[in-house]
């Protein structure tokens, strides 16, 4: 049958080799893959763990910098033991720093600047709205531990404030619970409200009256922002005007104006002409001075000055009338108000009370002013013998002059031509004070000016008899001895021979 009949069959020996080979080569490459993709999963996840942690570094990071900037911001209040503080704030400061945390890395444009609002409106509320109501809060503590225990006097809390928030005060700034405190932060508008209730030891509400519901009480501190303490003015001459750099007490206003010297004893050209004068059994006469009107017009015109300050100072004439009217209300008047429904003008300024109530005020603070004043006037005791006798024959005891230390009373004049030592003159305030003193209880006046010297007018009443001298700024100290000799005695005394002559006296020196 040839080739057809016995046909040659092929035994392939290669393919299953060829598959063998190409399953083996699938098996790799699959093996590869599976290979990488689990080292690629393990590298993102080994970049996330990093990244997360990163982000959780961040996050407490930014945690503890808010922490930090919020307890300075909070000074000396002290809001640590309050639960609803912690928690809310905790909140706030928690979401602030996963927002900044998680804007570092979010790569969506949309996401960011979603985070980045976010982080703005919230920085700002930390850095201004927090730190801005919480100075406020604790500037109004701090006064109220200053001026707590002055209620109702110049420098001191108003009687008539806000009885709720001083309420609120009194307990924070004698660090003592206020009752249920409770914190609502808006950090949308910036706001933090204080919420307040409790009972006080008899049962009834801490906080009652307009604004307050079932005994819950709560305060803006961003609308309280704008409102002041209702401290009562001072228009006070009497009180130093602080220290100096130095540490020096400042002088009153009363000195400023020469109504007390450096002493506060009062000049004598303050001195009444007319005194009181009782006479005693043992013939001593007691004087009592009076502050004259010219002391008075000084003080008046400046307490009016006072006035004006207070009326215009401020934000706005309304903050000088809200002043004034706490002066009147607490110190002057209490309970009544100053008729603020008129004006008038005064020195070209626009006084925002009417003139009736404007003068009231001045008129009631110069007599405050004036009988401080006058009640404080020397009250003298002039001896006039050694002993208890009516004896007019006795001589007055004089020793004490010799003994006057009168060393302080001068001042450098002018120079002297030809002179190694300048010309010295009497300083009178020192010299008023020296002679007004016990024993010898002298009055003394201001003199008019003669030959261009400036001079006083000294005077006693020794046994029912007025004698005066006149004392110059040139006068030495053996000249004012002898002089105030001859008022407690009445005697004559012959020049001795090295003392220069006394002008316009009409005694001699022994």
């Amino acid at each position: 049958m040839g080739a057809y009949e016995n046909p040659i069959t092929y035994v392939d020996t290669e393919s299953a080799k060829y598959y063998a080979g190409a399953i083996s080569q699938i098996g790799q490459v699959g093996a590869k893959l599976i290979t990488d993709e689990t080292e690629r999963r393990r590298k993102e996840d080994e970049e996330n763990k990093l990244r997360n942690e990163k982000r959780q570094q961040r996050f407490k990071k930014y945690q503890l910098e808010t922490q930090s900037n919020v307890n300075d911001a909070l000074k000396t209040l002290d809001f640590s033991e309050n639960e609803s503080f912690r928690k809310g704030m905790g909140n706030i400061i928690d979401e602030y720093a996963l927002a900044k945390s998680a804007y570092e890395f979010e790569n969506d444009p949309a996401k960011s600047k979603e985070l980045g609002n976010k982080i703005f409106k919230m920085d700002s509320f930390f850095k201004k709205s927090f730190g801005s109501e919480m100075d406020d809060l604790m500037a109004d503590v701090e006064m109220y531990k200053k001026v707590q225990n002055n209620a109702g006097n110049e420098g001191g809390i108003s009687k008539y404030m806000d009885s709720n928030y001083g309420t609120l005060l009194q307990y924070m700034a004698n660090n003592t619970d206020p009752g249920n405190l409770d914190f609502e932060f808006d950090v949308d508008s910036g706001d933090i409200v204080l919420v307040l209730s409790g009972k006080d030891e008899n049962g009834e509400d801490l906080y009652t009256g307009p604004g307050v519901k079932d005994g819950v009480y709560k305060v803006s501190l961003k609308g309280n922002q704008s409102s002041e303490l209702p401290i009562i003015p001072e228009v006070n001459l009497r009180k130093s005007n602080g220290k100096s750099k130095t540490g020096e007490k400042l002088p009153s206003t009363l000195q400023n104006i020469g109504v007390y010297n450096a002493k506060n004893q009062v000049p004598a050209k303050y001195y009444d002409e007319k005194v009181t004068e009782t006479k005693l059994d043992n013939g001593n006469i007691i004087t009592q001075f009076t502050f004259n009107d010219l002391g008075k017009s000084v003080i008046r015109k400046e307490i009016e000055a006072e006035v004006v300050g207070l009326l215009t100072a401020g934000d706005g004439p309304a903050q000088g009338v809200k002043s004034a009217n706490s002066l009147y209300k607490n110190v002057l008047e209490p309970g009544e108000n100053l008729d603020d429904s008129g004006s008038f003008v005064l020195n070209g300024q626009n006084i925002p009370i009417t003139k009736e109530s404007f003068d009231s005020m001045v008129d009631k603070l110069t007599k405050r002013e004036v009988d401080y004043v006058q009640n404080n006037m020397p009250i003298q005791t002039t001896r006039t013998t050694t002993d208890d006798s009516d004896d007019k024959t006795k001589t007055p005891d004089i020793s004490y002059i010799n003994e006057i230390d009168f060393e302080n009373i001068f001042i450098p004049g002018p120079k002297v031509e030809g002179s190694a030592k300048d010309k010295t003159l009497i300083n009178f305030n020192e010299l008023e004070m020296e002679l007004a003193k016990p024993p010898g209880n002298f009055l003394v006046k201001k003199a008019e000016t003669v030959g261009g010297r400036e001079s006083r007018t000294v005077s006693k009443t020794v046994k029912g008899q007025d004698r005066q001298i006149t004392i110059y700024d040139n006068s030495s100290i053996k000249q004012i001895k002898a002089q105030l000799k001859y008022l407690e005695t009445g005697e004559s005394f012959k020049p001795a021979k090295e003392e220069e002559s006394f002008e316009g006296l009409d005694f001699t020196v022994d």
